[in-house]
């Protein structure tokens, strides 16, 4: 039988506390808020004119009319593949932020009294 690990009850949960103790000591809740505001920045980007969302749009609207015959619905001149590369660029941008977050996230998880 192994012995259960030393818990701090919070008003969020049990947690580990030699876990808690690191963290207190190690944690910056800053990054949390840098998370925010990064993630606002990317909505705005995404959402504002000509961004994300309506690189998206056009590119299936460009892909409908490729693909499936559709009529036009967006003008023709722009290119198919770059529009294609322009997104994904976007795409792996907003991966690389999304992903620098996951250090801090599974250091709070890393908080769980039953690991």
């Amino acid at each position: 039988m192994t012995a259960s690990k030393p818990t701090t009850s919070t008003p969020f949960g049990a947690l580990d506390s030699a876990a808690l103790q690191e963290a207190t000591q190690n944690f910056n809740t800053g990054q949390l808020l840098q998370m925010v505001d990064e993630l606002d920045a990317f909505v705005d980007l995404a959402r504002r004119e000509g961004g994300l969302r309506d690189g998206l749009l056009r590119l299936h609207s460009m892909a409908q009319t490729v693909l499936l015959g559709a009529g036009l619905s967006t003008p023709a001149g722009d290119s198919l593949v770059d529009m294609a590369c322009e997104i994904e660029t976007d795409v792996r941008e907003a991966t690389a932020v999304l992903s620098a977050w996951l250090p801090q996230l599974i250091a709070l998880q890393g908080l769980n009294e039953q690991a």
